[in-house]
């Protein structure tokens, strides 16, 4: 339970961080001006909204057929790892739009997928509410410390943005490692 709790909380930490910081990883980070920097903010939220339609309608269905969930919740993890590292790599306002399609084909899996993962791992039926309840706070928590963590790595890394992509990445990862410790009899 606790695993699946805190690897969700890692993934949406990462993705929340990335979408809070895109503009100023265009800008500071990149050199656009506001408006060219808004065109692939855009791009980049059509190329996420495309593919995760596309992947949350496709991924129950896998999970179903191959009898896990952990390994596809997983695997957006490292989708969405990847896709956080490519601006820092290429440093290319264009891999904005790879980071979208990218970490938008992850969070279609794990849109998908998690939900029933997390299903499968309560502790207690006649507690289920409650349980979900404090599953959900690693939604609502990473929407409140993504930014503060994001601050705190922009001090750390010298008060820039691209830095903190490494770390958002590896954030992600780290989801995805607490994800598969859950035992897999625990899934599908």
């Amino acid at each position: 339970f606790y695993l699946a709790l805190f690897g969700k909380m890692m993934i949406n930490i990462t993705v929340t961080a990335f979408g809070t910081y895109q503009i100023f990883l265009l800008t500071s980070g990149m050199g656009l001006d506001q408006t060219t920097a808004g065109k692939y903010v855009s791009w980049m939220g059509t190329a996420t909204m495309v593919t995760a339609i596309v992947f949350s309608s496709t991924a129950g269905m896998v999970s179903d057929k191959l009898h896990t969930r952990k390994w596809l919740v997983a695997f957006s993890a490292l989708l969405t790892s990847v896709g956080t590292l490519l601006p820092f790599l290429t440093k290319s306002p264009e891999s904005m739009i790879w980071y979208g399609i990218i970490a938008g084909t992850g969070a279609g899996i794990f849109f998908a997928v998690d939900q029933a993962l997390n299903l499968e791992v309560l502790p207690n039926p006649e507690t289920a509410a409650k349980d979900l309840g404090i599953l959900n706070f690693a939604n609502t928590g990473a929407q409140i410390l993504a930014p503060v963590l994001g601050a705190i790595l922009f001090d750390l890394v010298g008060k820039a943005y691209m830095p903190i992509l490494p770390w958002l990445s590896g954030i992600a990862l780290l989801g995805g490692l607490l994800v598969l410790g859950i035992n897999e009899h625990k899934t599908v």
